[in-house]
C-alpha cells in the first residue's frame, strides 16, 4: 500500500532528484528560521476526534479515535483497502478512496461508517478533500498523467481543472474555498501550486522543492510540508513555510519519515503518521506547530496512517 503512495513521486529516479532539489532550494531561498507559529486569535488545545486508516484487522480499514488516541472505532470492515480519510466541514461525513470496485475511487460515508456511497468511477482516484463550506470535494485521478478534480459532494459534475502534462497530485483547500493547492513534478519549477476553481491563473507557491505531502494552515500564511530537509536526509521532516516572508521552519528532526500532514482545524497542532525506528510499524501523531508536545495516538503493532481531525 505504502508503495502506491510513493509512486505519486518516484518515477524513474525522481526520489534522487526529489533531494537534491528541495536541499538546493533551501540553500538557495532565505534563511531557514525557527519562528513560533502565530494565530490570529488566541491558539485553541486540541479537541474532537480523528479518523486514520489502520491495518490492525489485516487489512487497511477506517477507525476514529478521540483527539487524546482514547475511544477506539472501527468504521469501515471489507476485504477492500479503504484510504485517505477526509472529515466534512460539519464532521457529519467522511470521505475517502476505496478499491473495493476493483479500481480506486472516492466514496463518502456517515462518520460513524454507515451508509458508504460511491461518488465516482472514474478509477485511479485518491485523496478526495472536501471544501471548507462542504459543497464540493476535490481528489485527483492516475491516468496518462495525474489530474485534480472537482465535484459536488454528490459526486456529480465531476471534472478536471489540472493539465495531465503536469502529473498534479495531492489537492488541498486554501482556508478561504477560493483555490486548491497541489503538487507537481512535471511543472517549470516543479513544486507547490494554487490553482483557481475554474482551472486558470496556477499560481507558484514554493518552488523547486517537492515535498511528499502538503496542508495550509486555517489561517493562510504557512505551508505544512513533508520535506527531504538538507544533504544529509533520507528521510523526510515537518518544514512550515511562511508564505509571507518566505522562511522555513523546521519542526522535526530525526532519521525516519514524517508523512501526510493535517492541521487541527480550531488551533496551532497539527497531525501526521511517523514511520518507526525500523520502519515497520508507523503510527498517528500529533504535536503543536512550534514542534513540541508529540504525542502517539495510536500505537500498535500494525501500520496506522493518514490522520484527519473532525472540524
Amino acid at each position: 500500500m505504502q508503495n502506491r503512495h510513493l509512486l505519486y513521486f518516484i518515477i524513474g529516479g525522481l526520489a534522487i532528484l526529489l533531494l537534491v532539489v528541495s536541499v538546493q532550494a533551501l540553500a538557495q531561498t532565505e534563511q531557514v528560521v525557527h519562528l513560533p507559529f502565530v494565530f490570529k486569535d488566541a491558539p485553541v488545545l486540541p479537541s474532537g476526534q480523528i479518523v486514520f486508516v489502520s491495518s490492525r484487522t489485516g487489512n487497511y480499514d477506517l477507525f476514529r479515535i478521540d483527539y487524546d488516541g482514547n475511544n477506539l472505532d472501527q468504521l469501515t470492515d471489507s476485504t477492500y483497502a479503504e484510504l485517505d480519510p477526509d472529515w466534512s466541514p460539519d464532521g457529519s461525513k467522511i470521505a475517502y478512496s476505496s478499491e473495493q470496485t476493483g479500481f480506486w475511487n472516492i466514496f463518502v460515508m456517515e462518520s460513524d461508517g454507515t451508509n458508504p456511497l460511491q461518488l465516482t468511477t472514474l478509477g485511479s482516484c485518491y485523496s478526495p478533500q472536501w471544501s471548507p463550506d462542504g459543497s464540493q470535494i476535490a481528489f485527483y485521478c492516475d491516468q496518462d498523467g495525474s489530474r485534480v478534480y472537482l465535484m459536488n459532494s454528490d459526486g456529480s459534475d465531476a471534472h478536471p481543472i489540472t493539465d495531465p502534462a503536469i502529473n498534479a497530485v495531492s489537492p488541498y483547500w486554501s482556508p478561504d474555498g477560493d483555490r486548491i493547492a497541489y503538487i507537481t513534478n512535471n511543472a517549470s519549477p516543479m513544486g507547490v501550486y494554487a490553482i483557481d476553481l475554474d482551472g486558470n491563473s496556477p499560481e507558484l507557491l514554493l518552488g523547486n522543492m517537492l515535498p511528499r505531502s502538503v496542508a495550509w494552515s486555517p489561517d493562510g500564511r504557512w505551508l505544512a510540508l513533508s520535506l527531504y530537509f538538507d544533504y544529509n536526509s533520507t528521510t523526510t521532516d515537518i518544514v512550515l513555510y511562511d508564505l509571507q516572508f518566505g522562511s522555513f521552519t523546521r519542526l522535526t528532526t530525526s532519521t525516519i519519515n514524517h508523512l501526510d500532514i493535517d492541521w487541527f482545524p480550531r488551533g496551532n497542532y497539527l497531525i501526521f503518521w511517523m514511520e518507526s525506528s525500523d520502519q515497520t510499524s508507523p503510527d498517528v501523531y500529533s504535536m503543536n506547530s512550534v514542534g513540541s508536545q508529540l504525542q502517539n495516538l495510536t500505537s500498535y503493532p500494525g501500520s496506522d496512517l493518514m490522520g484527519d481531525w473532525t472540524p
